[in-house]
């Protein structure tokens, strides 16, 4: 149980920037375009919220 609150306060709290988004990988590639959207971008728009997701499925990194 320890390890879940550790992990649960880590999303709750990490910045977009501390993630190595080169380390989600997928069937294609790694998941570095997702990490640039959402640095990137207004994730109130919901194109940029559909590219993400197409990235998601894309790269099967669900």
């Amino acid at each position: 149980m320890k390890n879940i609150n550790k992990t649960l306060e880590y999303i709750r709290n990490v910045k977009a920037e501390e993630i190595d988004w080169s380390k989600l990988f997928g069937s294609y590639s790694c998941g570095i375009k997702i990490g640039e959207d959402i640095k990137n971008n207004n994730l109130l728009d919901l194109k940029v919220l559909k590219n993400i997701e197409n990235e998601i499925e894309h790269q099967s990194t669900l």
